[in-house]
C-alpha cells in the first residue's frame, strides 16, 4: 500500500463516526466477538501481504529515514536528560535540606510551647512569691509599728538601759 493511499485513508477520519460505530459494536458485539473479527481482519491481511509486490529500496529508505529520526530524537532526548541531571540532584538535595529544615522548625517549635508553658509555671511562681512577700512586708511594718517593738528601739537607744538589755537578750539565746 502506498503512503498516498495511507494519507488518504486518514484523512478522511471522523473521531465523531468512530465514537458512534464504538458504541454500535459495544450495544450489539461482545468483546469476544469483537476480538474475533479483530483476528480474522488481521488474519486476511496477513495472507493478502505479497511480499514480491514490496518495493524493497522503497522500504529500506523508508526503514533508514525512521531508524535517523528515531535516533536524532533518542539523542534529543538524551541530551535533555543528561543536561537535567545535576538540576535533578540540586531539587534532591534542596528537597532533603527543606526536609530538615522542617524537622528542625517542629522541633524548635516544640521547645518554644515547652518553654512557654515553663515561663508561664515560673510567672506564677513569682506572682506567689511576691503575693507572700507583700502579706510578710505588712506583718513586718505592723510588727514594727507596734508598741512592743517601739519600747524595745526605745530601750536600746538608752545608754543606761542598752547594757544591761543586751546581756539578758544574750543570756536568753537571743541577739
Amino acid at each position: 500500500m502506498a503512503a498516498e493511499t495511507i494519507v488518504s485513508q486518514l484523512s478522511g477520519y471522523s473521531a465523531t463516526d468512530a465514537a458512534t460505530v464504538s458504541t454500535w459494536i459495544r450495544e450489539r458485539v461482545g468483546v469476544g466477538d469483537a476480538v474475533q473479527a479483530m483476528v480474522a481482519i488481521y488474519a486476511e491481511a496477513i495472507e493478502e501481504f505479497d511480499p514480491d509486490a514490496v518495493d524493497r529500496l522503497h522500504a529500506a529508505r523508508a526503514t533508514g529515514r525512521f531508524l535517523a529520526e528515531a535516533t536524532v530524537e533518542f539523542h534529543d532526548i538524551l541530551h535533555r536528560y543528561y543536561a537535567l541531571r545535576p538540576r535533578a540532584r540540586a531539587d534532591a538535595e534542596g528537597l532533603k535540606l527543606q526536609r530538615r529544615a522542617e524537622g528542625e522548625r517542629n522541633d524548635l517549635r516544640e521547645e518554644l510551647r515547652e518553654a512557654r508553658a515553663e515561663l508561664a509555671t515560673e510567672r506564677r511562681t513569682v506572682r506567689q512569691l511576691r503575693q507572700r512577700t507583700t502579706a510578710q512586708q505588712e506583718r513586718l511594718d505592723e510588727l514594727l509599728g507596734s508598741r512592743l517593738i517601739r519600747a524595745q528601739g526605745r530601750i536600746r537607744a538608752t545608754p543606761a538601759v542598752a547594757k544591761p538589755y543586751r546581756a539578758l537578750l544574750s543570756a536568753l539565746g537571743r541577739r
